[in-house]
């Protein structure tokens, strides 16, 4: 069975998500947003959706995204990640294709029914759903996932990852704030 946290662990380690910082930051090194978040070294802006509170590393730790926690019981958030592409992945489709492997890796029960792509503020996107079960708690579960690559001469490339994973039974119903904060991105010129 998936542990949403391994999985999310794991992609933090590999792709640079902001959980990583989150986990090594002490609680005055996490700030609360509201309203919009820029993140000039990755070039990407986004709008917190109204009413939720985002949580972003403050310095020393890295500042690569945000997070919203939803709920901690059951346990469900968003999120949205600006990272260098450490694993100098050709395309959108290849950046999906080993994420959900990594994900079958530790469920290989994890499945994939829906795939998109498309196009936010320029960019070419890869939008996959991944269903599985926690272990800890026997419940279903759905991990979604926006994934963008972004390469500007004399860069290097930037990764951007946008994640919402919630209980199945909730999912949909939440899904629209996912989609504020997703739809909202906006990319703008990298701090060089």
């Amino acid at each position: 069975m998936i542990k949403a946290k391994k999985v999310i662990k794991t992609i933090a380690v590999l792709a640079g998500s902001i959980s990583f910082a989150f986990s090594q930051a002490t609680d005055d090194g996490i700030g609360q947003i509201t309203g919009g978040y820029s993140n000039p070294v990755y070039g990407y802006s986004v709008t917190v959706p109204s009413g939720k509170v985002a949580l972003v590393a403050k310095p020393p730790f890295p500042n690569h995204g945000l997070k919203i926690q939803l709920s901690t019981t059951p346990d469900m958030s968003i999120w949205c990640d600006g990272s260098y592409d450490s694993e100098g992945y050709t395309s959108v489709d290849q950046a999906r294709t080993r994420m959900f492997q990594w994900s079958q890796g530790d469920d290989p029960g994890a499945t994939m029914p829906r795939q998109s792509s498309g196009g936010i503020s320029g960019l070419k996107y890869s939008n996959f759903v991944i269903n599985y079960t926690d272990s800890a708690s026997n419940t279903k579960r759905v991990l979604e996932y926006y994934v963008m690559l972004r390469s500007e001469p004399k860069t290097q490339q930037i990764i951007y990852t946008f994640g919402f994973d919630a209980p199945e039974s909730q999912y949909s119903t939440n899904r629209p704030i996912f989609s504020s904060l997703v739809m909202s991105l906006s990319t703008q010129p990298i701090q060089k």
